[in-house]
């Protein structure tokens, strides 16, 4: 992991029951064009921001704009989108403040064989359901004509 890469962006920041601020970071692969060389990366501080470990992956190649969620029974969530089959909206949950994540059983919010999805937002409302926002267009790498906002109000299983 190349922690001098200067091709970050897309942040989602929380602070954690501890105190240390967990970071997600979508990252372009230097050299590359496209989300097919783009992931997201996890850091954390434990001083309030002033010093940040080294990356570790949080996603796979082509899932990008990581969104952080902490859940009211201390789990946490990152929604993300897909850039590869299946295209859509997913999402990924911790169960020790984020120093591992269940990529091996993701769960599909959205699928897409035809357009553009991404930029998901997660939130949990007063009764523990989720409210995952996201944006849906025909655009890829050019100017889009209109986006769409789609919602999807759901429980984790």
């Amino acid at each position: 992991m190349d922690w001098d890469c200067t091709e970050f962006g897309e942040i989602s920041a929380i602070r954690l029951q501890d105190g240390r601020l967990l970071a997600a970071l979508r990252r372009q692969v230097p050299g590359t064009v496209g989300e097919g060389f783009e992931d997201n990366l996890l850091t954390e501080s434990v001083d309030g921001g002033q010093h940040w470990s080294r990356p570790v992956p949080l996603t796979n190649n082509a899932e990008v704009h990581a969104y952080l969620t902490a859940l009211q029974d201390g789990r946490l969530l990152a929604t993300y989108a897909n850039y590869h089959l299946p295209y859509g909206v997913s999402a990924i949950v911790s169960e020790d403040q984020g120093r591992t994540w269940d990529r091996e059983h993701p769960i599909q919010l959205a699928l897409s064989a035809d357009v553009y999805t991404g930029w998901p937002v997660t939130l949990q409302l007063s009764d523990g359901s989720l409210i995952t926002s996201y944006a849906s267009t025909t655009y890829y790498r050019e100017a889009p004509d209109h986006f769409t906002c789609e919602v999807v109000r759901w429980s984790l299983p």
